[in-house]
């Protein structure tokens, strides 16, 4: 019996180590993704910088919602260089990463400009908007749904 033993605790121990190896790899490959993520959201707002944005922003929304985990987001002089802006963009993004928008929005208006690239989203305003809109103040204001309290997130689905 005491053979035995020793050989279900061994498996048992080995059955331990597979699931912390496992869990480590899954965390290490979250990592990844998170800092290939974060890179994409800088290499963005280099690109707006080069083309000359005003105020721009880069806010961490993980955790927050279920849309992005970074927002950029910039301020375009006129509507021709906001224009300029989402065109360079697309243009440096296919070419150096082959990458391409999930979904884009707001080119006819042209005063709101949005470019969806799946966990990085792009917002691209004139003044007037920003300013009506304050993104920057509403999602660096909210709180993770894990520092809220079950009372307060009630109708808070976004």
């Amino acid at each position: 019996p005491a053979g035995r033993q020793k050989k279900h605790h061994h498996k048992q121990r080995m059955q331990i180590n597979h699931r912390l190896l496992k869990r480590r790899t899954d965390l290490n490959e979250t990592k990844s993704e998170t800092s290939k993520q974060h890179a994409l959201a800088l290499r963005i707002a280099a690109i707006l910088e080069e083309k000359n944005a005003k105020d721009i922003e880069t806010i961490t929304v993980e955790g927050k919602t279920v849309l992005a985990d970074y927002f950029v987001i910039a301020t375009g002089s006129n509507v021709t260089h906001l224009k300029t802006l989402a065109d360079e963009i697309l243009f440096k993004l296919k070419e150096e990463q082959d990458l391409t928008p999930h979904h884009t929005e707001g080119e006819a208006s042209r005063r709101w400009i949005l470019l969806d690239f799946g966990d990085v989203v792009v917002h691209l305003f004139m003044a007037e908007e920003r300013d009506f809109y304050k993104l920057e103040k509403l999602w660096q204001a909210r709180p993770k749904p894990s520092e809220t309290k079950p009372e307060d997130s009630v109708g808070s689905a976004i």
